[in-house]
């Protein structure tokens, strides 16, 4: 009998133990509500986050654009406010600066300007023409909204040497020395029968240009012997690479008082002393012209260096715009 109350006792006191743990358990639930078990303990719940609504929902204004895929990761482009003053333009996926200089170490004064190109997509440097005729670079780099123009490789107005123009081809011929452009950023210069056509758009050519000459190695020194015949003093045009999404356009002032020119192999020291990894000479003489867009839609006023001559009409342009321009 004595056994059984005292089983009896101790059951009815570990019965209260638990009505009494219960009881712990539903109060603390109740009265600390944001907190909740998780795994084998409690940790603070996570306060609620306000929704943003529609009105307070920030809008993107012209002025302002996202970053795009990234070709440089540190490049000197903006959090998305454009910046543009009389010469650079900065946004959140191109910089582009232009500078003059002056070199009288060779053969009398020379006037040259240097475009410093940071893009985050290849799609920014792009080619604009015309296959029948010729027209200004301000009025192709106009129509093509540009931010910045240069003059191309007068491949429309010859029959030979390969093109592809913004991804399409659009002919196959032999040349001594081409330079293709890929959509990773990147750039290469063929010799003669190293190019193959097939091969480099299956590898994602956007541009190929074919005027040259290189005028740098495949390590990046300079050349010093050409096979052309306008390797004297002349204005130049250069497009240089340094890496995926960092270009400059060049530009040589030449046959003036104020700028003699530069040779071929005094244009090629020069892409050596900017560091380019990559060089290549575009048409030169009275058809080396830069141009900028100063945005007050008045793109005849906007050389930025003094074309021999004033310049003159052409088949194409390299330029650099937003995307959707």
């Amino acid at each position: 009998m004595k056994t059984k109350k005292r089983l009896r006792a101790l059951t009815g006191a570990i019965t209260d133990i638990v009505l009494a743990a219960v009881i712990l358990l539903v109060f603390a639930y109740f009265h600390h509500g944001r907190m909740y078990l998780l795994g084998r303990g409690f940790v603070e719940a996570p306060a609620a986050t306000a929704q943003p609504t529609a009105a307070a929902s920030a809008q993107p204004t012209p002025e302002t654009e996202a970053p795009d895929e990234t070709l440089v990761a540190n490049g000197p482009f903006t959090d998305g406010t454009i910046e543009q003053t009389e010469n650079s333009y900065r946004s959140a996926n191109v910089s582009v600066s232009w500078t003059r200089h002056e070199d009288r170490s060779n053969d009398g004064l020379v006037v040259y300007y240097v475009a410093d190109i940071w893009l985050r997509s290849s799609e920014y440097l792009r080619t604009a023409y015309v296959t029948n005729g010729y027209r200004s670079v301000h009025d192709m780099a106009a129509e093509s909204n540009a931010i910045l123009a240069i003059d191309g490789d007068y491949a429309f107005s010859r029959e030979y040497g390969p093109i592809v123009r913004n991804g399409a081809f659009l002919r196959d011929t032999g040349f001594d020395d081409i330079l293709v452009y890929y959509t990773d950023g990147s750039m290469r210069i063929f010799r003669g029968n190293a190019f193959d056509m097939d091969a480099e758009m299956e590898k994602g050519a956007v541009q190929v240009w074919s005027f040259g000459p290189a005028l740098l190695d495949a390590e990046g020194k300079s050349i010093d012997k050409f096979n052309t015949n306008i390797a004297g003093l002349n204005p130049r045009a250069a497009l240089g690479y340094y890496e995926p999404g960092h270009y400059c356009f060049v530009t040589i002032d030449g046959r003036q008082s104020a700028s003699v020119g530069m040779t071929m192999k005094q244009t090629a020291q020069l892409m050596h002393d900017l560091g380019c990894r990559a060089a290549f000479n575009l048409d030169g003489g009275q058809s080396a012209v830069m141009s900028h867009n100063n945005g007050d839609g008045n793109w005849e006023n906007d050389f930025v260096n003094s074309p021999s001559g004033g310049g003159r009409k052409l088949s194409d342009i390299l330029y650099i715009a937003e995307a959707g321009a």
